[in-house]
């Protein structure tokens, strides 16, 4: 089975899966080939564009693969159009309402500060909650109109005090919406005649967190087109392409705040307020971290562009070669801003950092992947025997670079060029290469018994040069019972 796990509720973040079971101590992921290119990720690939997805979990089938199928393989191939098919257009349209599936049920204000009391006299220590303190909250909790949230801080009385604060409040509930929408729409063009066919789509995708202060937003364009053409009997052209668009919008993970909104949610006590008296955020909610403390912004864009052709110079033998470019940019944005809270004579003061930040960054990894493979197959009378060899060849090249400046002269434009303190500029580059060469036999008799060996000569660039290549061969037999006379059920 495949199972997928992603960050609950969380808009745009990216799944994992897994095929086979625990794998190893620092994880790993399965193999993705969509349309037989390899794929890092699939998060930026629509839905709707999915004709079938393929799943290879045991070491035989993904042995062809080499090295990076330890894990399993998802083959993933995608629409493309009919041959002698009219213009098809479709258009497709969700509208859905995500909401909370559990939230934890929490104590209210009296209940809190009678366990809490419980807890301390069993422990042979003094009371926390007073009974005056006790008889407030349960005044407020009948009418909170009747008493205030809570007063001024005894020792500094221009500030509000919360240890005796008379609020109730369920912090879930008070963080997390009830509901979000989300949208999703897909427009898809497709046709064919006699010896071309094609597939073009277009669609969007729109999500709204569940955090009830300080959005949190994701959206997603997709582009794609698949065109397939035969301009002779031996040969077989395609063109593919997929563009992906993503913007993800989130608030700023204030020294791991608002990043951790579940910690904040059970950490926050019943009977503090969300609110002060005169209406504004409170300090000790930490809401005015998701409203005003900034904003983090990936934009991101994956192209990916392939030509392949086939050639059949002679009946069942069949040469392939296919080559894919693909280039992903992301650009972050993430700004630190001062972050206030009032006090009672509604003065502001900084409850975050004492500095503003932007800081900013922008890579690009290019993928390049080229394929050749010939394969040849034969029947004769009740023998059928397939023949595959290929060669693959692999480089990816990656660079970022990022800036950080402090003192931003005003939180409004969030820019390296309305900052007057600190700089810090660094960068970073990476490559790799792979190259496999495979083969793969496969023999029947009679579609009765079976037989097919599998392997691959592996290399890549992240070993050290000594260690770089390995063979990974695997061979499997079959008997189909059902082919025999004695069997009692036919098709």
């Amino acid at each position: 089975y495949i199972t997928t796990t992603a960050d609950p509720g969380g808009v745009g973040t990216p799944s994992s899966f897994n095929i086979r079971g625990v794998t190893s101590l620092n994880g790993g992921g399965p193999l993705f080939l969509v349309d037989g290119v390899p794929a890092s990720s699939i998060d930026n690939l629509n839905p709707n564009d999915i004709e079938s997805v393929t799943v290879l979990k045991d070491a035989s089938s993904a042995a062809i693969y080499g090295a990076r199928a330890a894990y399993g393989v998802l083959l993933i191939t995608t629409k493309k159009g009919k041959k002698n098919e009219n213009i098809s257009v479709t258009y497709n349209s969700m509208a859905s309402w995500a909401a909370p599936t559990v939230l934890p049920k929490m104590a209210n204000s009296v209940e809190f500060a009678e366990t809490y009391n419980a807890a301390a006299a069993n422990s042979g220590l003094p009371a926390p909650f007073s009974d005056e303190h006790i008889g407030r909250l349960k005044k407020y909790m009948a009418d909170p109109s009747s008493i205030p949230v809570t007063t001024p801080n005894p020792s500094d009385p221009n500030f509000w005090g919360w240890d005796n604060a008379n609020a109730n409040v369920d912090w879930f509930k008070e963080y997390v919406k009830p509901w979000a929408f989300n949208q999703k729409h897909d427009l898809a063009i497709s046709g064919g005649s006699k010896s071309t066919t094609y597939y073009t789509s277009f669609g969007y995708l729109g999500q709204n967190g569940l955090l009830r202060y300080g959005d949190d937003r994701f959206k997603r364009y997709n582009v794609s087109s698949n065109v397939h053409t035969e301009p002779s009997s031996w040969m077989r052209l395609d063109m593919r392409m997929r563009f992906a668009k993503t913007i993800t919008d989130n608030p700023f993970p204030y020294a791991n705040l608002t990043g951790n909104w579940f910690h904040l949610a059970g950490t926050r006590l019943p009977f503090w307020p969300a609110r002060n008296p005169d209406g504004e955020l409170s300090n000790i909610s930490a809401i005015p971290f998701f409203n005003s403390g900034g904003r983090s912004i990936t934009d991101g864009q994956d192209l990916w562009l392939t030509g392949a052709i086939e050639l059949e110079p002679v009946k069942n033998w069949k040469i392939n070669m296919d080559y894919s470019w693909n280039q992903y940019s992301s650009k972050t944005s993430n700004h630190d801003a001062f972050v206030y809270a009032y006090a009672v004579d509604v003065t502001k003061y900084i409850i975050g950092n004492g500095q503003n930040t932007i800081s900013e960054s922008a890579s690009q990894n290019q993928y390049n992947s080229l394929n050749m493979y010939t394969s040849y197959d034969k029947q004769y009378l009740k023998h059928y025997a397939k023949i595959l060899v290929g060669q693959q060849l692999e480089v990816s090249k990656f660079f970022t670079l990022s800036g950080l400046r402090r003192d931003l002269i005003t939180d409004a434009i969030p820019s390296m060029g309305v900052a007057t303190g600190t700089q810090m500029v660094s960068d970073a580059i990476s490559h790799w290469a792979t190259s496999g060469s495979f083969v793969r036999f496969n023999y029947n008799f009679d579609e009765k018994y079976l037989i097919e060996f599998n392997g691959r000569y592996d290399g890549t660039s992240k070993f050290p040069v000594n260690k770089r290549f390995g063979f990974f061969p695997s061979i499997s037999a079959g008997y189909n019972i059902a082919k025999e006379n004695f069997w009692p059920f036919k098709d």
